[in-house]
């Protein structure tokens, strides 16, 4: 061996260092099968093979690692970087050392998992292990391929894998900064776990319209895959007002304004079958919003076009189509209206697990005077997308421009997954068929402005999420989103009535509160969502038409800072678009409130704190 090449030691073997150990890096190695000497297997008789595999990870805080350099190199074929982490046992119970390490490095394998580290030596633990990565019979020998770093040669459909095998690509991982994860130090009580994001997948692997493809539900206690398809068993486990989150409002103008004209696409998979026979959306007059009479905005069903964008089809006939006409009048106060609009021409139904696009576009033939906007909710990138479980295709808002005047093919921007001035949206829409199904999502209006509306929870004014569930539900964990304006405890319990049916506590040992400054006139606060698995056995049982308390009780001196949302019933939307089996309430004066974002010394309706129960698989 080189003296100058640093040993990493996996299981009992050694290997010369071929990859730098860099502070600002992160590395994984990986011995082969058949090396167990070291350099001396690469001087035998037979065929020459690499002694040591490994990855060097460009990473900052809360980002899925980028690969730098490999060996072998990531260009080299895929089915040879496969082949590559390949050892003669494998991950079963218990931790595994994989590699000696220098105990500043953050590790963190390929599925996004942080690998914990006990004194020196980097350690993982068995939550990757399925049915296709058994560990070899007593005896047995030939190759077994390891979790730890590469997920290639996995089935996409194993509901054991972890959630970046099933959901996104088996390419190079996506930099997205705002995915965040903990790590939990072995041995240390896991109050605080915060769940690994999934890449994005790219445009071009994501499902097509022709259908859903099936994603089974995993058998894990917490939901942690982050690009879940809407009609998915795994998205359905999820319970809850915060599944959407909203933390403020931005429109999107359909018409002519600025020298552009602009249609918009609220883009969807049906879960239902069936006509469409009527719509509510949030629309919006006002200077910068509206102008003249608001237009004529013909509203559209079209399905997808089946390209890697995944546009409208405005070349197909509209299977569903009907007329808003906004009658705005000179002089009219600023307002917000969520009339229902029918569909006066219907030829198609909808198809459950197809992607399809409700088209907003003016036919005013003065659009550039007369025109309106629709309203859609925003989160900031920083705070993450508006449904972390969900990807950006199944529910986003599209904008498609083009220079007023001009034939030229309009340039399409997915507001969801790219977002706008920092901004992520969407669509605020309920969809209604003939056959009386509906869907849509109804979170219409935020209260995280900061030091206006988000509200301050204390140790003597708590806060609580009363659900009243309309079928049973059998909980398995729970999700919810704040952050500390002066560090300490959150306690979290689950009542009913006044029995504890589960509980526990997060701690931030400083403070974790940074408004983010959406622009000049305002901030909003910034939150991280916190996921908590109930023991084993210990599941929440919840009865039909019974309430139970999710409580949040600060203590001691800390702080905690949570933002309400309303949920549009009070607007004429209605479930399963706005979550209406549980409310947000807060304590004053001793009584419970129905939260009310506006002023939080009246009583509210219609709002919810951002909360998720799991429910078992």
């Amino acid at each position: 061996m080189h003296p100058s090449r640093k040993p990493y030691r996996f299981l009992s073997r050694s290997f010369p260092g071929r990859l730098p150990m860099l502070s600002a890096s992160l590395m994984v190695s990986l011995a082969l099968t058949g090396c167990a000497g070291g350099d001396d297997a690469a001087t035998s008789g037979t065929p020459k093979s690499t002694a040591l595999s490994g990855f060097v990870f460009d990473q900052i805080p809360g980002e899925i690692p980028r690969i730098l350099a490999s060996e072998p190199p990531e260009h080299e074929s895929a089915d040879a970087l496969a082949e590559a982490p390949s050892i003669t046992d494998t991950l079963t119970t218990g931790p595994l050392m994989l590699a000696q390490t220098e105990p500043a490095h953050v590790m963190v394998d390929q599925f996004g998992n942080i690998l914990s580290q006990v004194a020196d030596y980097l350690v993982a633990d068995a939550s990757a292990e399925t049915t296709q990565n058994t560990a070899p019979a007593s005896g047995s020998s030939g190759q077994h391929v390891v979790k730890h770093p590469r997920p290639t040669p996995y089935l996409p459909d194993d509901a054991d894998l972890p959630s970046w095998v099933r959901t996104g690509n088996y390419g190079r991982p996506h930099r997205n900064p705002d995915e965040a994860r903990n790590a939990i130090p072995v041995g240390e009580p896991q109050e605080n776990v915060t769940n690994p994001q999934p890449a994005q997948r790219p445009a071009a692997d994501k499902p097509s319209d022709s259908g859903s493809k099936t994603q089974p539900a995993s058998r894990n206690r917490l939901v942690t895959a982050t690009n879940l398809q809407l009609d998915s068993a795994e998205f359905a486990r999820l319970y809850g007002p915060g599944v959407f989150t909203q933390n403020a409002l931005a429109n999107t103008v359909i018409g002519n304004y600025r020298n552009q004209t602009s249609i918009v696409s609220n883009r969807f998979r049906a879960t239902v079958n069936g006509t469409l026979d009527r719509v509510r959306l949030y629309w919006q007059s006002g200077l910068g919003y509206a102008g003249g009479t608001g237009g004529v905005i013909r509203i559209s069903l079209y399905p997808d076009d089946g390209s890697a964008q995944h546009l409208p089809d405005l070349k197909a006939a509209p299977m569903s189509s009907g007329t808003y006409v906004p009658g705005l009048r000179p002089g009219d106060n600023p307002k917000s209206m969520f009339p229902e609009i029918r569909m006066d021409k219907k030829s198609q139904p909808m198809v459950a697990g197809r992607i399809y696009h409700l088209v907003m576009e003016n036919t005013d033939p003065a659009a550039h005077e007369n025109f309106i906007s629709s309203n859609n909710s925003i989160t900031p990138l920083k705070n993450g997308r508006p449904a972390r479980w969900l990807n950006t295709l199944d529910w986003s808002t599209l904008i498609g421009k083009r220079p007023r005047g001009s034939s030229r093919a309009l340039t399409w921007t997915n507001l969801t997954e790219v977002g706008s001035g920092g901004n992520s949206f969407s669509p605020i829409l309920q969809m209604i068929l003939t056959n009386g199904q509906s869907q849509g999502v109804s979170d219409m209006e935020g209260g995280t402005v900061d030091n206006k509306l988000i509200y301050t929870a204390t140790l003597q004014k708590p806060i609580r999420e009363r659900f009243t569930p309309r079928a049973d539900k059998r909980v398995s964990g729970l999700s919810f989103a704040t952050a500390a304006s002066v560090a300490g405890r959150l306690q979290w319990r689950i009542l009913d009535g006044s029995s504890v049916l589960a509980s526990g506590y997060i701690n931030e040992g400083r403070p974790n509160y940074n408004p983010i400054q959406s622009n000049a006139n305002y901030r909003v606060g910034n939150y991280k969502w916190y996921d908590i698995e109930l023991p084993a056995g210990k599941d929440v049982v919840m009865k039909a038409g019974r309430s139970y308390d999710l409580e949040f009780q600060p203590e001691g001196a800390s702080q905690w800072k949570f933002g309400d949302h309303r949920n549009g019933s009070s607007y004429g939307f209605s479930w399963p678009a706005a979550f209406t089996e549980s409310q947000a309430q807060l304590m004053l004066g001793g009584r419970w409130i129905g939260s009310n974002h506006w002023n939080h010394a009246q009583s509210g309706q219609g709002a919810n704190w951002p909360v998720v129960l799991h429910l078992a698989p």
